[in-house]
This record gives C-alpha cells, structure tokens and sequence, in this order.
C-alpha cells in the first residue's frame, strides 16, 4: 500500500511539471487583479447604464475593483462599484469575481453575486468552476449556497477533477460527507484523466 501510495505521489508530481497555478492556493497569493489590464471590456446595455459608468474604459476600472472587493469580501464597495457594470467579467484568466469570493471563502460577497445573477458554472483556464473552489478551499457554507444557485454539480475541470476531488485533495471531510450523505452523489468517487480517484488522492498527495 505503501509502495502504490509513493508511486502516485511520484505520478502527480510527473504528471504536473511546471502547472504550478493550476493549484488555486497560488494564484489567490499571487494574482493582482489591478494590475492585469485584459479584463474583457463587456458593455452594459441601455437599461443597465448608471452615471460614471456608461464609458467603457471606466468601466473596464471599474471591474477590476469590483472583482478586487469580491476578493476581500468587501460587499459594501461592490455594491458602490457594481451599479451598471457586467458582474460576470472576466479577467486574463477566465476568473470572474465569484471565482475570488468562494476562493476567499467570502460567504457574503457569495450571495450578493448570486443575488445579481451571476453565471455559477464560469470555467477559468484550467476548468475551475466556483465549485470546484469552495470544495477546495473547504467553504461548506459556500458550497451549498453553489448548489442551491443550480451549480452543476458533476461539473470537472481540464484534468478531469470534480467537487470530491477537490475536497478530497484538501482532507475537507465535512465537504465529502455533504456530498455523499447530502448530495447522494458517490458517482463522484470516479478516476479523473490521470486515473486518480479522490480518496486515494486524500491525505497522499496534492497538486502542484
């Protein structure tokens, strides 16, 4: 068990050479939303246009502070910066402020996105869906809150990983419980590209 538990752990690290920022743990220390200036310009429309914010370079500004604050749970100044502009773009790497928010385990900057109607189930370039973070990070609270906002559960990123993958990773024991006693979803338990199943994955190994 021993020997097979040392090969998978030889396989990821292999199989993830230089994939460093496809660990999420990374990229929240180190990803400067101010300073990416390719965030997609999206024009609100007509009857979402607020003064100061119906010229589009401002608007560009203006998300990048708006998923600024969803980083720090800082619900009050994304109500300020939110009124006309697009909740939903994205920045250089796909990321949208929900991404941010359930990665920082930011329960109230959560609902308010999903209460503007954010799309739930945006993939970033590796695949990750704001799913797949709170699993990772261990926010149940926001994890459920996904769920009940209609978040595909059986939703993986590029390397296959579903919601019990990214618990399992990260030894959220209370996440995997609510997935197979609440959810009833033990299909989950299933290999990802690479032919890692989440709980040989558990407590062994990580990505990155």
């Amino acid at each position: 068990m021993e020997k097979r538990a040392s090969a998978l752990r030889t396989m990821i690290k292999e199989r993830f050479p230089k994939r460093g920022t496809l660990d999420p743990r990374k990229w929240m220390e180190q990803e400067n939303v101010s300073e990416l200036d390719d965030l997609t310009p999206t024009k609100a429309s007509d009857n979402e246009m607020d003064n100061g914010f119906n010229d589009e370079e401002m608007l560009l500004e203006a998300e990048k502070q708006f998923i600024e604050a969803a980083k720090r749970n800082d619900v009050e100044s994304m109500k300020v910066l939110g009124k006309g502009l697009n909740a939903n773009a994205k920045n250089a790497h796909d990321r949208t402020a929900l991404h941010f928010a359930a990665a920082g385990r930011g329960s109230e900057a959560v609902q308010y996105l999903l209460q503007r109607r954010v799309k739930v189930d945006q993939k970033d370039k590796y695949g990750m869906t704001p799913i797949h973070l709170a699993s990772w990070f261990g926010s149940l609270e926001i994890l459920k809150l996904l769920v009940q906002a209609g978040a595909e559960r059986k939703i993986e990123n590029e390397e296959g990983l579903n919601m019990m993958h990214c618990s399992a990773i990260n030894n959220h024991t209370d996440i995997l419980e609510y997935i197979i006693n609440d959810l009833q979803m033990k299909e989950l338990d299933k290999d990802d590209q690479s032919g890692r199943r989440p709980f040989a994955l558990g407590g062994r190994a990580r990505l990155c």
